[in-house]
């Protein structure tokens, strides 16, 4: 504490800190000097945690207040992310046994990459992930830090759906309050379809765009995207889902009769659909609070 004080010599004071009510230090002390200005006569290194709040200094002579100040501070978080690395994301969420790089490439089917690292902050802590391959943006995403310390989590993914996966470099900044904590980049290649012993055949291919010449939507709302199908030459573009909501992740049954498929059309965050291969028959198949991604089928 930084004051001015005019008061007798042999003076005892008693300065109580408290942050947002709760006692921080008690400290009893008598005065030295007869007049001392703008010193830092009382200072208070408290053993339990500080944060951001209002924190307030009371001084006591023979039980009478004779000073009393009070100021909101922020104390800023201290944020750690280290032990950085991307793994494949694929329709079985984050698949830790294929860590990116000279031993694993993203395989054509794979639908993007998850970030693994150790995290060390506050809980509550809103952390936002910036993506993006070659410079350009690829996803925008936020999450909040629900345990003190994350130990080579996938607490964030990028399953990018107007933008193609690649060879390139891939980068990620992780963001708090505007500033950048961390960043972390890598060159991954991509098999191609071939490569990925993806056959080219006459089924037809299930994908999200947000337009698609002709047979796109006239009116569309925000970012939504929907599903085509369309044949392996890129001919026969047919748009089968037909909502205002956003539509993505599509995932052919094992008979090809079916698609499942997320959407945020009920109002949610996203649930699981199925429908017919031509985007009839649609059937909401998760009701929660939750957001559902990724659908899959068992053989």
């Amino acid at each position: 504490m930084v004051a001015t004080y005019d008061i007798p010599v042999g003076t005892e004071l008693l300065s109580t800190w408290t942050l947002d009510g709760a006692v921080l230090c008690n400290k009893f002390g008598a005065i030295n000097e007869a007049v001392i200005r703008g010193e830092s006569f009382r200072g208070c290194e408290p053993t339990i945690a500080l944060g951001s709040g209002t924190y307030a200094l009371t001084i006591q002579h023979n039980g009478q207040t004779v000073g009393a100040y009070s100021q909101y501070i922020m104390r800023d978080a201290l944020i750690t992310v280290s032990n950085l690395s991307f793994i494949a994301s694929t329709a079985a969420f984050c698949d830790l046994s294929r860590p990116l790089g000279p031993s694993h490439n993203l395989r054509a089917s794979d639908l993007g990459l998850c970030l693994v690292a150790t995290y060390e902050a506050p809980l509550g802590t809103r952390l936002e992930f910036s993506w993006t391959l070659n410079g350009r943006e690829l996803c925008d995403n936020a999450f909040v830090v629900e345990v003190g310390t994350l130990l080579g989590e996938t607490l964030a993914c990028c399953d990018p759906i107007s933008i193609p996966l690649a060879s390139g470099t891939y980068a990620v900044a992780i963001a708090y309050n505007g500033g950048t904590v961390e960043s972390y980049s890598q060159y991954i290649t991509r098999d191609s379809s071939a490569a990925a012993g993806v056959l080219e055949g006459t089924e037809p291919i299930a994908f999200v765009s947000g337009t698609v010449g002709p047979v796109a939507r006239a009116s569309r709302l925000g970012d939504n995207h929907d599903i085509y199908t369309m044949r392996p030459g890129g001919t026969d573009v047919r748009l089968l889902t037909v909502n205002d909501a956003s539509a993505s992740n599509p995932a052919w049954s094992p008979d090809g009769t079916r698609i499942a498929f997320r959407s945020d059309r009920d109002g949610d965050f996203g649930e699981i659909y199925t429908m017919r291969s031509d985007g009839t028959d649609v059937r909401q198949l998760t009701v929660n609070s939750w957001t559902d991604i990724r659908p899959d089928w068992s053989p």
